[in-house]
Parts: structure tokens; C-alpha cells; sequence
């Protein structure tokens, strides 16, 4: 008896481990396939890397640095290999967007990836500070926009 209790036990566990399997592949499989754009978007804002500054935090930042930021808004950051990235505007005739990235290297090659998708874009740069990266647009480029754009890039290298 008790052996056929063991052996019952053993089918049951063996039974709920192939379907914890097939439901785990099915999990994991559709991340790969990319889902919709609304899933992407929230997987998207779950990972926030810890090697990275939060875009958060730069806003914060920036905010108290003067910055009265409009709108924020998610974009999806896989295409420049970012984990997440986070766009705003301002009311200094500047817009932002912070990208968080597994790794420093990771940033760099983020920023480089994206300087070669928007050469033909507004002005704007991109700097990279640990494992996060920084773009600002002016919008319209001229002096005041530069101005912001020298704080905003000194605000950002001092987190």
C-alpha cells in the first residue's frame, strides 16, 4: 500500500511538472515572438535594471534643477536595446528621453544605435551616464534651448 501511495504521488508530481512545463514555455516563448505593442510596453516597465539610474530619478532631478516637465511618456525601447525608456517635454524648449540599460556598454551602444536611427532627426544628443542614457531635443534649437540643454546635461552627469 504504501508503495502504490509513492508511486500515485510520484505520477501526480510527474503529471503537474509537465504542465507547469508546457505553461512555462508558453509563458516564456511569447515575450520572444514580441507580443502587441501594449504588451511590450508593460513588460517594458517592469524592467528597470538595477545597474541603471531610473528615469524617474533623472526627472527628478531635473525638475528640481528648474525643469517644468510636461507629459511623460513610455516608448518602446527595445529598439535601441534599452530595457526602458521614458520621453517628456519641458517648458524650456527642450524635449527628453532617459533610457535605462542592463550595463554601462550597453548604454554606449544604445546611444550609438540611436544617433544611426535619427541622423536626419531634430537637433539633438544623447550622453550616456552609467548604465543610462540622456536625449535631449530643442525644440526650437537657438539659445535658449542651449542654455537648457547645458544644465540639463550638468544635472544629469551629477547623478
Amino acid at each position: 500500500m504504501r508503495n502504490l501511495m509513492l508511486f500515485f504521488g510520484l505520477a501526480v508530481t510527474a503529471c503537474s511538472r509537465k504542465e507547469t512545463s508546457k505553461a512555462a514555455v508558453v509563458v516564456h516563448r511569447a515575450p520572444m515572438r514580441g507580443g502587441s505593442l501594449g504588451e511590450r510596453l508593460v513588460q517594458e516597465s517592469k524592467a528597470h535594471p538595477e545597474a541603471a539610474l531610473k528615469a524617474d530619478a533623472v526627472y527628478s532631478a531635473l525638475e528640481k534643477n528648474g525643469f517644468g516637465l510636461k507629459e511623460r511618456k513610455q516608448y518602446l525601447a527595445s529598439p535601441v536595446g534599452a530595457a526602458y525608456c521614458l520621453a517628456a517635454d519641458s517648458d524650456a524648449d527642450l524635449a527628453f528621453t532617459v533610457c535605462e540599460y542592463e550595463s554601462d556598454a550597453a548604454a554606449e551602444k544604445g546611444r550609438i544605435a540611436a544617433l544611426q536611427a535619427s541622423r536626419a532627426a531634430a537637433a539633438h544628443e544623447i550622453f550616456v551616464h552609467h548604465a543610462t542614457t540622456l536625449t535631449l531635443w530643442e525644440r526650437p534649437k537657438g539659445e535658449r534651448s542651449a542654455k537648457s540643454s547645458a544644465l540639463a546635461q550638468s544635472t544629469f552627469s551629477r547623478l
